[in-house]
């Protein structure tokens, strides 16, 4: 009991604290994220099967002056812990993607990602924007379209998906895209 409650306690100030950092950015935000990452350091070393703490460590990882090697274990380990949270699990092969440098290694997490979760909206948008940089506007448009109806309110799908009728030279299909 006094061990949950521990790993409660440290798991509470490390999320206050990374909110603070990502709302208000301090000017001491810093010395924060380095209390927050040993509040779950502690956290994980009384109970190591906590995907939620995995993937906080990698997004204060991912920040400016953050460790992206870490970041990029961290978030590997929420993926292998959060089998049973598709949101997590999805979160976390996102920011895989965004660690990693390789445009075949990124769309091989996004494809995984888009298994655990087909209508999510976000990450087909990423998925269709890798594939039109990557000169594959047919695959992009598939993807920005069904991001693009899986969230009309979606500007950036609409966007992306009126670039990529333009690659494909569709221009009035792409100009209605932009309205």
């Amino acid at each position: 009991f006094a061990n949950n409650l521990l790993t409660s306690t440290l798991m509470q100030r490390a999320n206050f604290l990374a909110k603070v950092i990502v709302d208000r950015t301090p000017a001491g935000w810093p010395k924060l994220r380095e209390m927050a990452l040993n509040d779950l350091q502690k956290a994980l070393k009384i109970q190591s099967d906590l995907p939620n703490a995995q993937l906080l460590v990698a997004r204060l990882q991912m920040l400016p002056g953050g460790d992206r090697a870490s970041a990029l274990k961290a978030s590997e380990k929420a993926a292998d812990l959060a089998k049973d949270d598709p949101s997590i699990q999805v979160e976390a092969l996102v920011l895989q993607a965004k660690i990693v440098s390789e445009p075949e290694k990124i769309e091989q997490l996004l494809t995984q990602a888009l298994k655990i979760a087909p209508h999510n909206d976000e990450v087909l948008v990423y998925r269709g924007r890798l594939l039109l940089e990557q000169g594959k506007a047919d695959d992009a448009l598939t993807d920005l379209t069904a991001a693009a109806k899986s969230n009309p309110e979606n500007a950036e799908a609409q966007e992306a998906r009126g670039q990529a009728l333009f690659a494909l030279k569709k221009n009035d299909e792409a100009i209605s895209a932009f309205d």
